[in-house]
């Protein structure tokens, strides 16, 4: 006689006839039971009606949210934003450009916030050149942003128009693109490349070479979601901080499958590419001058959001804003008791997303894990056991989420 142990998401199937048993169990076992059957006169109605009425309500939901998507974009509109290039033009399905997100002073700013704040080679472990040798690339993340808040270094404002402007971005892509989920932030970095050369026009290598944002691209041009891709990014954009003439080059161009250029997109203050994450893209050389924007990764899945940056819109947003009038997603409030019922969740355990049932140390031990930065720091803060902290760093590098020592190039694949 086989026996098979219980075990949550198992699926268990045999013939009718098959003789089988249940021996009682210990404490109380659920399960979802099902019988079928191969003729049609025999299938239940009752079922069929309520799978019916259920897709019913999915239409209906979808419909409304594509007349709310209709409403915010005229909303965005008449905010001053309008929609430059999309799909069709962009040669793609899910592409557009749009222009008017943000003004020359409110550009300046970003930019004087990164050279106060930024670090040359942030999120590729210092090396300032990471992706071509004729470039400096610096960073500033959100975390960072806080955490210099804090301490006195940055001014709160620049760093409360960052995520604004950034946050105004995310909401333009999910309701263009008529989303029926809810986007969430991935990573949002502000970065600068500055050619190291001036009036190198002479340049044959690339700013960033053709890469996918969510799978690695196949020598015969196919892209295979799969680790260490970022699997989780559904959404990509750039929000440009600048163009010509404070630099030369760095065009923003989509890609055929064989890598060559499809259209380019030349970048300018105010200006934001979004797409879908898995579209082929690169940037042309910088051969002069200064390149800035602000570059972000959207996913679906709550679970791998970038929870630093959510600490840090919640700890420095206006009170309007925190309360949920201008996230656009619908489910505010919800982001925010991610944190507020840190006790009461319990995702992922055996990913990089841990979290423990304590809510003196849950949410430290979520955010930092989300940010490779675990460290003594917070054994001496008494936020976090060191048992706890070693078993988080031993899960974070066995699932391989965000694990820097085994990416091919940097940790977010800057656009």
């Amino acid at each position: 006689m086989a026996h098979v142990r219980p075990k949550r998401g198992h699926f268990i199937v045999f013939e009718t006839l098959d003789k089988h048993m249940v021996t009682p169990p210990a404490s109380q076992r659920c399960v979802i039971l099902m019988t079928f059957t191969t003729e049609k006169a025999k299938d239940n109605p009752e079922y069929r009606d309520a799978m019916r009425f259920l897709n019913d309500l999915d239409e209906e939901k979808v419909r409304k949210l594509h007349i709310d998507h209709l409403k915010r974009i005229e909303e965005i509109k008449d905010e001053g934003v309008s929609i430059v290039q999309s799909g069709q033009e962009l040669h793609g399905k899910e592409r557009f450009v749009a222009d008017g997100l943000m003004t020359e002073g409110e550009c300046q700013k970003l930019i004087s916030l990164l050279e106060a704040g930024g670090l040359e080679g942030d999120g590729y472990r210092g090396d300032k050149s990471p992706l071509t040798h004729n470039e400096v690339f610096t960073g500033l993340s959100a975390e960072r942003a806080q955490k210099l808040v804090r301490s006195g270094k940055l001014p709160k404002d620049l760093v409360q128009l960052f995520l604004r402007k950034s946050e105004q971005a995310r909401v333009l892509v999910e309701n263009f693109f008529n989303l029926t989920r809810p986007l969430y932030f991935d990573f949002t970095h502000l970065v600068c490349r500055t050619a190291i050369e001036e009036d190198n026009e002479e340049r044959r290598d690339l700013s960033h070479p053709v890469h996918a944002d969510n799978c690695l691209i196949q020598p015969d041009g196919s892209c295979l979601r799969q680790f260490p891709a970022y699997i989780a990014r559904d959404y990509s954009a750039v929000l440009y901080l600048n163009g010509n003439p404070d630099f030369m080059g760095g065009e923003f161009f989509f890609a055929h499958g064989n890598r060559t250029e499809q259209v380019t997109v030349p970048p300018r203050c105010g200006r934001m590419v979004g797409f879908n994450a898995g579209d082929y893209h690169g940037v042309r050389a910088v051969t002069k001058g200064r390149r800035c924007a602000i570059a972000m990764w959207y996913t679906m899945d709550p679970n791998t959001q970038e929870l630093a940056r959510l600490q840090a819109w919640k700890k420095m947003a206006p009170q309007n804003v925190v309360q949920g009038e201008t996230l656009g997603s619908g489910e505010e409030n919800e982001k925010f008791d991610y944190f507020e019922e840190a006790e009461e969740r319990n995702v992922n355990k055996e990913g990089a997303n841990f979290l423990t049932e304590k809510k003196d140390i849950g949410i430290n031990i979520k955010i930092h894990v989300e940010a490779n930065d675990l460290d003594s720091e917070h054994l001496q803060n008494n936020d976090i056991s060191e048992k706890e902290l070693e078993f988080v760093k031993e899960t974070y590098n066995k699932n391989g989420v965000r694990d820097n020592g085994n990416r091919k190039n940097n940790k977010h694949g800057e656009l």
